[in-house]
């Protein structure tokens, strides 16, 4: 199907968007059942070259064309983020040892296990920078409904 890529397709906006939509949020569950079952991704990050989807919600998309708005807060916006974080967490997942991950194992109890602290801090660098990226509504108090930060 080749949603993991941005083609050029002769298709209308509202395909198009529903493309990009549908393959993000596969994407995000497949990374989550991953982490949960300590499978790897059918999709290296590499091989995806899909951009995330517009920051418009759907009523404004339509067949004849996107409708911008002066809507400040998004639905998409949300779940661009959450697909944003969502990519960090197999990193989060690499941290652990393998014998740790591999659940058919049994972790002997006088076993020490050492996590890299330079891959640490570059995971931790990248929660920071996600942290950072996320428009300020979406901030802890504010209100995502109005754009604008509670006072």
């Amino acid at each position: 199907m080749g949603m993991h890529r941005n083609l050029s397709l002769k298709a209308s906006p509202v395909e198009l968007e529903a493309r990009k939509r549908t393959f993000f949020t596969i994407r995000k569950l497949e990374i989550y059942i991953g982490a949960i079952l300590g499978l790897p991704t059918s999709l290296r990050d590499e091989d995806v070259d899909q951009i995330v989807p517009l920051e418009v919600d759907d009523e404004f998309i339509t067949d004849a064309g996107i409708r911008h708005t002066l809507n400040v807060s998004c639905r998409m916006a949300i779940a661009n983020a959450h697909s944003k974080l969502v990519d960090i967490l197999p990193a989060i997942v690499n941290l652990t040892p393998q014998e740790i991950r591999d659940t058919t194992l049994k972790p002997q109890p006088s076993t020490a296990y050492k996590i890299s602290e330079r891959k640490l801090r570059e995971v931790e660098r990248r929660l920071q920078t996600w942290s950072e990226s996320l428009p300020k509504y979406l901030w802890p108090g504010s209100d995502p409904s109005s754009g604008q930060l509670e006072k």
